[in-house]
Order: C-alpha cells, then structure tokens, then sequence
C-alpha cells in the first residue's frame, strides 16, 4: 500500500474545508476524538497513582514498553525517573513476595501485582 503526505497552508487547507462538507466532517471527528483521548489522559492523571498508570501503559502497550527507556516512560506516565525506579522495585517486591506466599502454600499460581 502506497501512502503519501500532503502539506497545505491554513489558509488553504482553511478553503478546501469550506469547500468539502466532507473535509469539514473528516476534522470536526478527528477533533473530537483528540480531545476525547486529552481529556481522558488528565482524568487519569489526577485520579490514578502513578503505580496504576504504570501497570496500564505496560500492559497496554507491551511491544512499546519493552522499547522505549524508563526516562521515556516516566515521562508518559507523569512521573520522574526516580520515582519510576521505586515504582518498579516495589511492583517485583510485591510479586516476588505473593510467589512466595503461593509456593509456601504448595501453589503455583505465580500471582502478579496489577490493576
């Protein structure tokens, strides 16, 4: 599949808008989900901890996760790379712990911390 991109001054892209009822649609969808997305993103970052959006962006993204470096992540997520470090640990903490308690209680469900 060939694809290409078009670039256009506002003034423009401003016409061809006016023109075609069909660009005014194609915008007025995009923007509404940009701020659909936005709006969702701040709600998470007021009212999740920074462990849940961590957990979320690693399970949600896992390919993207495995690629990017912590700082990237940190930054994503709203928090430092420091904070991100103590996140982590604690996460491995807690499940090295359950895998513990689990084996000790002759299991092996291998529990994980998450959301």
């Amino acid at each position: 599949m060939r694809s290409g991109l078009c670039a256009a001054s506002r003034a423009a892209f401003d016409e061809l808008r006016a023109g075609h009822s069909s660009w005014r649609e194609l915008t007025a969808g995009l923007t509404e989900e940009l701020y659909l997305q936005q709006e969702a993103r701040h709600r998470e970052l007021l009212l999740d901890d920074a462990a849940t959006r961590y957990l979320r962006f690693v399970n949600g993204q896992p390919g993207l996760a495995s690629r990017l470096t912590q700082a990237l992540i940190a930054s994503s997520i709203g928090v430092t790379p420091v904070t991100l470090s103590r996140i982590r640990a604690r996460l491995i903490s807690v499940n090295d712990g359950a895998t513990a308690r689990s084996q000790h209680r002759g299991h092996d469900d291998h529990a994980r911390c998450g959301p």
